[in-house]
């Protein structure tokens, strides 16, 4: 199995190549490829996803799939929330070397999902201020004005914003982001502002409706002028809960039990077959009742 070893892990021109010579991850590349090869019980993975190009990865996931489906067992280490979806019935979660829970993987996901997610939301005050230009408060209001953390899908989201102009700027611009866990859903960019004096402004965003699905999502904020590096990142400042019901979206659907395998967006679909039969409708997601009368 020699040969098979050295192809899957991509090495055959540096297989001669002294081992104290190899990189972290030739290593790791090297490693797996044995372990995967010689027909282990037991498979104990730590974050070998880590390491590669895409095809290794790919690979390694097939390799770990087949080895799985096999009836063989897999202890999967990794921060790959998506590949522990994959492969995984139950997850441990551990932090700082406690077990903070066991479970089904959906459920696992999720709460280490929204820890890290509560964990990420700093306080406007606190956040650093660029020497001209800086965010003192971010609040999230609903519909009547009052603060709120707690929204229905559908609801209206207001992010409101005071900003403190240290000096007079100009071009002044905000881009307020709403994340998922993990990537950016959607963002409204402000027109330029072409002066502002020394002393608090505030901003006020009003997103019309939240198209999302229950679960946690943080906002960002991006504030900058004409002087405001070009590498400058976002910030989290706040976070909110949409808390639908997911059976008025449709629990029988595919989207059903977790945002996390489902996606972020709610966008009603179905599912149509047909053959010489006839036709047969399948349902998917739907919109709760009281939007889709809208």
């Amino acid at each position: 199995r020699f040969d098979e070893i050295v192809e899957f892990a991509e090495l055959g021109p540096f297989i001669d190549t002294p081992l104290k010579r190899y990189s972290s991850g030739m290593y790791a590349r090297l490693g797996f490829a044995v372990a995967a090869h010689v027909d282990p019980d037991i498979l104990l993975v730590d974050e070998v996803l880590s390491v590669g190009d895409v095809a290794f990865q790919d690979r390694s996931i097939r390799k770990m799939l087949s080895f799985r489906d096999s009836g063989r067992a897999i202890l999967f280490v990794s921060h790959n929330l998506s590949a522990i979806e994959m492969m995984c019935q139950r997850v441990l979660w551990l932090d700082h070397g406690t077990v903070r829970m066991h479970g089904p993987t959906a459920d696992v996901v999720r709460a280490y999902l929204d820890a890290v997610d509560a964990s990420l939301v700093q306080d406007a005050s606190a956040l650093p201020a660029t020497e001209a230009l800086g965010l003192d408060e971010a609040t999230l209001l609903n519909s009547h004005g009052d603060l709120c953390t707690d929204f229905d899908h559908g609801e209206p989201l207001r992010v409101r914003l005071r900003c403190l102009a240290r000096t007079g700027v100009t071009d002044v611009t905000c881009t307020v982001t709403v994340r998922g866990d993990y990537a950016p859903l959607f963002s409204a960019r402000s027109q330029a502002f072409p002066r502002w004096e020394t002393g608090a402004h505030e901003l006020e965003c009003a997103f019309a409706s939240l198209p999302v699905l229950p679960g946690l999502y943080r906002v960002e904020v991006l504030l900058a002028h004409a002087g405001t590096s070009a590498w400058a990142l976002p910030q989290s400042v706040a976070a909110f809960r949409v808390r639908t019901d997911l059976e008025e979206f449709g629990s029988s659907s595919p989207v059903g039990a977790t945002k996390s395998r489902g996606g972020f967006l709610a966008v009603p679909y179905d599912w149509r077959v047909r053959s010489n039969e006839g036709e047969t409708h399948l349902p998917g997601l739907r919109l709760p009742t009281n939007l889709a009368r809208q």
